[in-house]
């Protein structure tokens, strides 16, 4: 039963005056369910089953003697139980069905890794599940196919494990497997390569003094890799770093890191001389092939230490050392000799080692392991045979050897999408060499009329090739900017002239025609010229 006692307010007196006048109570009704015939209507009152006459009330506890059975009898009459919720009212209106909710589904399992590098039950992943299952399916693929779970253990790798990351992408050409792009356009998402380095960045740098000259070397080789983007921040932070230690790192480490910076053209004069220093410290350390490929890195970014070049280029005047050289140090030796224009240095032993690898490798591709398809060395090759004073040996024994190299390899290369723009790489060193063939650089009698035929030949070699795949040369050189204050000064002169014309292969900055000179100078008196 409902305690309908407390509804005798303003609801009884709105019901009842929609519903007219109630009517009043029945014969033995009593105040408790008087709230609840005057809700109900005539019909529905008459419908309901006659109720019992309540109990007579016990007597007065004060009246009974003490010890009575009738205070017994009372003090074990329970009190009525207050009506249940789930029992209806007669005469009410029917309870609505109960609504009943679904369980909740139970918890999913948190997802690991097993060896097999499937998800499977086994609890939360760790960093050394993360390497197990790279080690089994490849850095390639377990990266992005376990990419969510490695972002969210970032905190947890170490350095050391990270390292070994970087450095099996390092080994890889690529990393990015299944990038979709948008109309083709750019990527719907961002590349592993990309997040890779962006979530280890900030990581590692934090983490800068505890890493080792090992891991520091590591990082650098794949972050100036072509399987990862470079990150010049993170660069920086590890150039800072070994400039400080630059005394703890190896040989093999110091020549390493020289190298990658040079090829990604990061100049920096003080990261490169704490190198130096290093060798300097200790050149018992570094062989001819370590100082090699450091002279050359250093020359690539135009950076020339007197003292380091007198230490090493005597070193490859010799005879016996250039002999144990490889091709590839041998070639530094030689590029490197004609970016620094070492006039005085004497390259008939790197000459001639070069020239007997070249004999054997005749006939190979240019996209072979090979020290001539280095575009770097044939353009040190231009280079050295216009600036060094004894350059006998070298046109004569390695000019001939590498122009049938580049012209063979040429012929059967496979030249496609990817490897035409090597090709017109090499187009343009020998184009250069022509250049100095017509104008008698360095001076008149050096090329021989052999080696004049053998120029053009590879010349024309090479374009046939390129026209034949319509594989056209469309490197644009950079004009450089320092060209502007002579124009205006040009103008002021009232000289005619033209800007940024193409020469391959090389885009001169301005031009005066014969004809445009003698028209200025005419003007030059009204000028006050």
């Amino acid at each position: 039963r409902l305690p309908l006692g407390g509804c005798r307010g303003p609801l009884l007196g709105s019901l009842g005056a929609r519903a007219g006048p109630a009517p009043g109570p029945p014969a033995g009704a009593h105040g408790w369910d008087l709230g609840c015939l005057r809700v109900l209507s005539t019909s529905a009152s008459t419908s309901l089953p006659p109720r019992p006459p309540p109990p007579p009330p016990p007597p007065p506890r004060a009246l009974l003697p003490q010890g009575s059975p009738a205070v017994a009898a009372a003090s074990a009459v329970p009190a009525p139980p207050p009506p249940s919720p789930g029992v209806p009212i007669a005469g009410s209106p029917p309870p609505p069905p109960p609504t009943t909710f679904p369980p909740p589904p139970p918890a999913a399992p948190r997802l690991g890794l097993d060896a097999q590098g499937v998800g499977a039950a086994v609890g939360p992943p760790s960093p050394e599940d993360i390497i197990r299952v790279l080690q089994a399916d490849g850095v390639r693929h377990g990266l992005g196919r376990h990419w969510a779970q490695i972002e969210a253990l970032q905190e947890q790798f170490t350095c050391t494990q990270i390292a070994w990351i970087f450095e099996q992408c390092s080994r890889e050409h690529s990393v990015d497997t299944g990038v979709t792009r948008r109309g083709g356009l750019e990527p719907v998402e961002a590349p592993t390569s990309a997040k890779l380095v962006q979530l280890f960045s900030n990581f590692v740098c934090e983490r800068m003094t505890e890493l080792t000259p090992a891991q520091i070397t590591t990082f650098v080789v794949a972050l100036t890799s072509q399987a990862l983007p470079m990150d010049e921040f993170w660069l920086f932070m590890m150039a800072k770093r070994i400039q400080d230690t630059a005394a703890a790192f190896s040989p093999e480490e110091v020549t390493a890191i020289a190298r990658r910076y040079a090829a990604k053209a990061l100049e920096d004069d003080e990261f490169f001389e704490a190198l130096v220093q290093r060798i300097l410290s200790a050149p018992q350390e570094f062989s001819p092939a370590h100082l090699a490929h450091f002279l050359l890195s250093c020359a690539k970014v135009r950076y020339l230490q007197e003292e380091l070049c007198e230490l090493a280029f005597p070193l490859f005047e010799r005879p016996d050392v250039a002999k144990r050289l490889s091709a590839e140090s041998a070639a530094a030796a030689l590029t490197a000799a004609g970016y620094f224009g070492e006039r005085s240095w004497r390259a008939a032993a790197c000459c001639t080692r070069l020239a007997a690898v070249a004999r054997a490798r005749s006939g190979s591709s240019l996209q072979g392991p090979s020290s001539f398809a280095n575009p770097e060395f044939v353009m040190g090759l231009v280079l050295a045979s216009v600036s060094l004073q004894r350059s006998t040996a070298l046109r004569r024994q390695l000019l001939p050897c590498v122009l049938t190299a580049l012209r063979e390899g040429a012929a059967g290369a496979r030249v496609n999408v990817r490897n035409r723009r090597e090709l017109a790489t090499f187009y343009r060193r020998v184009v250069l060499m022509g250049w100095c063939v017509a104008t008698d650089v360095p001076h008149g009698g050096f090329w021989s009329l052999p080696l004049l035929r053998q120029v053009n030949d590879t010349l024309a070699t090479m374009e046939d090739r390129l026209s034949d795949l319509s594989a056209r040369d469309t490197y644009e050189p950079t004009p450089s900017s320092f060209h502007l204050e002579v124009v205006a000064v040009l103008r002021l002169l009232s000289t005619e002239h033209a800007l940024e014309q193409p020469q391959p292969p090389f885009c001169l900055d301005i031009t005066i025609s014969p004809e445009q000179l003698s028209s200025g100078m005419r003007m030059w008196p009204q000028t006050g010229g």
